[in-house]
């Protein structure tokens, strides 16, 4: 087998198995360089402008709404304090006026006539109760007839808390009880109670004032708290005397303790008023509580806004804010493909004009332009007339030597086209020694060139003749500079301006109008729907 065979056995395998890869790879190596360039840095800035203004409008619009709803607890928890303040404060006065009667003439009291005088009479209590000192319900009278409600008297209510707390009191003041269960038939009521004292300074009973919860309850269910919005009375002892939701009274709720530390047990230490943030104990909830402690009794007024609906019309906004982020993400991202795909083509014009030279041996390529030769081991120049038009020169206007050419080139290129020639000389760089510069043309200004070269090379590499071509590239330049500007005052326009879009839903066929659009079109969205002739 020859040796030419030989080597074509052995070239095969190599072209067979690269040579569809490298031009593919190429590709795509040429594609995605075409994407680093001036309009792509311009779009990813653009896009972290946007989402940075996306993620601050969220945060101060949560900030705001966190800061208004706390703003609304605290505003409401003070009406829910002076409200019941007033009430208890009422009822109070009225107990206070039922001990003093009852004290004067024990005997013949009758507390059915007492309830209805005016002075004693309101919304609420619709029982007043008096109480022994064993805790036996001695005498009682409804504000209110109830039918299907069994009378209260004769019932041992010594073992309460309130009532224990009534005895054991060192000074006289109002107590409000848990719900109760007095009997079946009259349901949980609230006891508001004042101590009675013997003559001799002991303790002679107690008188209450009976309270449904649902109508404490009803006293705040006017108050709008939004989707999941709670009320409650919580006494200090940790217990609940009342929680109202969604304007409807809790009655799960009532008589549950709260465990010391947790809950607004966790602050009333520190602060008489305030707000904060916590998972409810009863439904686990994320809320907003603003409390306050009643000014002359030990309650503990609260309020809270659920999380989802203090941040409702905020998510809402931070969608559409996403939506138009989205927007612009993708109108930004096909300008910078569309830009990436113009200096793709580019890119790849250029290579294919390299590729061109090197085939055609850089003779066919360089008729139209001037064309340079020298001999390097006599350092013989020749210049072709052509090489003198391109600079307006005419021929035998400017000497035919190196120094000349020299001479002509910008101060600021001369050392990068000296280095460049010698390193290719060295042959530290390619195979067709390729570079661009400025010579002075004849009217004085600077032309940009584009100087090709090729050397040829005895065996051993050393250059013995390089021949070339300038071509006159200052047009291309200006092109070039006049598109950056361009693309640079677009830029800056786009991101000054009050732009708008309309979308198109093929199925309905719809047509929506931004806001933007709607301004531009001077109309407006409750008097106007967009057409097919208008957008």
């Amino acid at each position: 087998m020859s040796n030419e065979a030989t080597a074509t056995t052995a070239v095969r395998p190599e072209t067979s198995r690269r040579g569809p890869r490298f031009p593919r790879r190429m590709a795509l190596s040429g594609y995605a360089s075409a994407f680093a360039q001036p309009a792509t840095y311009l779009g990813v800035a653009m896009l972290a402008v946007v989402y940075v203004v996306v993620a601050f409008l969220f945060v101060s619009g949560r900030q705001e709404a966190a800061n208004a709803a706390q703003r609304n607890g605290e505003n409401i928890v003070r009406i829910i304090d002076e409200s019941y303040s007033n009430v208890f404060q009422n009822i109070d006065s009225s107990l206070q006026y039922v001990r003093r009667a009852y004290q004067g003439s024990p005997s013949t009291f009758n507390m059915s006539d007492w309830v209805q005088e005016a002075a004693i009479r309101n919304n609420l209590a619709f029982n007043f109760v008096i109480t022994d000192a064993r805790g036996l319900v001695i005498n009682e009278g409804r504000t209110v007839a109830e039918t299907n409600v069994t009378s209260v008297i004769g019932i041992e209510i010594g073992d309460h808390d309130f009532f224990v707390q009534q005895a054991n009191a060192s000074v006289d003041s109002l107590a409000v009880s848990p719900p109760l269960a007095l009997n079946a038939s009259l349901g949980p009521v609230i006891a508001l109670s004042r101590r009675m004292t013997a003559p001799d300074g002991s303790f002679a009973g107690v008188v209450s004032a009976l309270i449904k919860p649902i109508a404490l309850a009803r006293a705040v269910a006017s108050i709008d708290l939004g989707a999941g919005g709670t009320f409650g009375l919580v006494g200090l002892d940790g217990i609940v005397r009342l929680r109202v939701q969604d304007g409807k009274l809790d009655q799960n709720a009532g008589g549950m303790k709260l465990q010391p530390g947790t809950g607004v047990l966790a602050h009333v230490n520190h602060a008489r008023t305030g707000t904060f943030w916590t998972l409810g104990l009863i439904d686990r909830v994320q809320r907003l509580i603003s409390y306050r402690v009643l000014e002359s009794y030990p309650l503990i007024a609260t309020v809270s806004a659920t999380e989802a609906e203090i941040f409702r019309h905020t998510d809402e906004a931070e969608r559409t804010y996403w939506a138009i982020a989205l927007l612009l993400t993708i109108a930004i991202a096909a300008a910078i493909r569309w830009a990436a795909a113009r200096e793709h083509k580019l890119n790849t014009a250029v290579a294919e004009m390299k590729q061109a030279q090197e085939r055609y041996e850089l003779v066919e390529t360089a008729v139209h332009d001037g064309i340079w030769d020298k001999n390097i081991l006599t350092g013989a120049t020749y210049f072709s007339p052509r090489w003198f038009c391109n600079l307006g020169y005419a021929e035998g206007e400017v000497s035919k030597s190196e120094q000349a050419f020299f001479d002509l080139i910008h101060p600021a290129d001369k050392a990068s086209v000296e280095k460049r020639r010698r390193e290719y000389l060295e042959g530290q760089s390619d195979q067709v020694h390729a570079i661009e510069f400025r010579l002075r043309h004849k009217d004085g200004s600077y032309r940009w060139i584009q100087g090709r070269g090729k050397a040829l090379r005895d065996a051993n590499g050393r250059p013995l003749r390089m021949l070339g071509t300038i071509t006159d590239i200052t047009e291309r330049k200006q092109t070039q500079a006049a598109i950056e500007e361009t693309n640079v005052r677009l830029a800056r326009a786009e991101a000054m301006a009050h732009l708008g879009h309309i979308k198109y839903e093929k199925a309905s066929g719809l047509y929506t109008w931004s806001d933007g659009i709607y301004r531009i079109m001077g109309k407006f969205p409750d008097s106007f729907t967009p057409t097919l002739e208008l957008a």
